[in-house]
């Protein structure tokens, strides 16, 4: 059931991605922000704003649906969160809570002031879960750059778990 968006057939990350610098957008940035050199904007692009509700409709679902794949992922951890959150925000970002000595001090998994606690065992598809989630909380889109896909690969991930 895995659709792609239109944008993989009728555009290139690059024509929007890395277009002619404007501005922040373009060039090195990977910003688009306005930025749809060669895009046809007429039919793909015309009025998405921060408010516009397709846009805003995607990005819902996507935030919605990476929130109970997280609690379910961190409910694996028996009372100890699994997924990290960051200082700066206090979102899951996707990092596994471990300790590490130089990057993660307070981390909880094998940490030595917490009697180095074994991380839980994961089935492929826990484990599966976990990398997904990765990938669409790093996608700055929010999951809008292809929703159909990445709203059909939450929705297996969910089912699979």
């Amino acid at each position: 059931g895995y659709t792609n968006s239109v944008h993989s057939t009728t555009a290139s990350c690059a024509s929007c991605h890395m277009a002619s610098p404007s501005g922040l957008a373009g060039g090195h940035s990977f910003n688009s922000a306005g930025n749809y050199s060669g895009c046809n904007t007429t039919n793909c692009h015309t009025g998405m704003s921060a408010t516009n509700t397709t846009l805003t409709g995607a990005q819902d679902y996507v935030t919605t649906k990476l929130q109970e794949l997280a609690t379910r992922i961190n409910a694996l951890g028996d009372g100890h969160d699994i997924l990290q959150k960051g200082p700066e925000d206090d979102q899951y970002h996707g990092n596994l809570d471990i300790y590490d000595s130089g990057s993660n001090k307070t981390g909880y998994w094998r940490n030595p002031a917490n009697d180095t606690p074994a991380f839980p065992a994961l089935t492929n598809a826990q484990f599966g879960a976990i990398l997904n989630y990765q990938l669409i909380f790093r996608d700055a889109s929010k999951g809008v750059h292809n929703y159909p896909y990445i709203k059909k690969l939450l929705d297996n991930t969910l089912a699979a778990f």
